[in-house]
């Protein structure tokens, strides 16, 4: 079991397959409600105010995790046979993802490819918009011969892919460091 910020992944290793739940945070939400309530911020109390921190608080510790499995059906679906995807092979509202697995990266693969995209030109703006899923080796996986991504439920980092597609495309097949 792996758990992320907004995520917990169910690793099925004989069976190929990986499950991923969203956490939703009903009662730290509820703590941050209160937390504004006694802070004399009870315009924020009103959460369809988006500009609001409450708002964006709730939001995150609530739906996100939904909204990240949601989104990364889509996009699987849309371009799942790439092969920098691995692919979300069935979704239930978001509330439940199926998606297949792949072999985790080795430690010297993963500095490898870490410092590979650190010195590739043109990944350098994508790594600053979205350095968290490109620096994080936990993020990819070997799948069908290459280095592949399995979180890929934020929409900065669909983007950061899909304008990439070509070039991450080229980073090493095997879980053997280059020489």
């Amino acid at each position: 079991i792996n758990h992320g910020s907004k995520r917990i992944a169910i690793l099925f290793k004989k069976q190929g397959f990986a499950i991923k739940i969203p956490r939703i945070r009903i009662l730290e939400a509820m703590h941050s409600a209160w937390d504004a309530r006694n802070n004399d911020e009870w315009s924020y109390i009103f959460f369809f105010r988006k500009s609001s921190p409450l708002y964006t608080t709730a939001y995150s510790l609530l739906f996100e995790g939904i909204f990240d499995n949601w989104s990364e059906r889509q996009f699987s679906k849309d371009y799942g046979d790439h092969p920098f995807i691995v692919p979300t092979v069935f979704s239930f509202l978001g509330l439940i993802n199926i998606m297949k697995l792949g072999l985790p990266l080795s430690r010297e693969v993963n500095m490898y490819y870490t410092i590979r995209l650190t010195e590739n030109p043109e990944l350098i703006d994508a790594l600053r918009e979205d350095g968290h899923h490109f620096m994080n080796g936990c993020n990819f996986v070997i799948y069908n011969n290459h280095i592949a991504i399995v979180d890929y439920g934020s929409l900065r980092t669909q983007e950061v892919v899909f304008r990439n597609f070509s070039t991450l495309n080229t980073l090493p097949i095997s879980n053997e460091p280059a020489n």
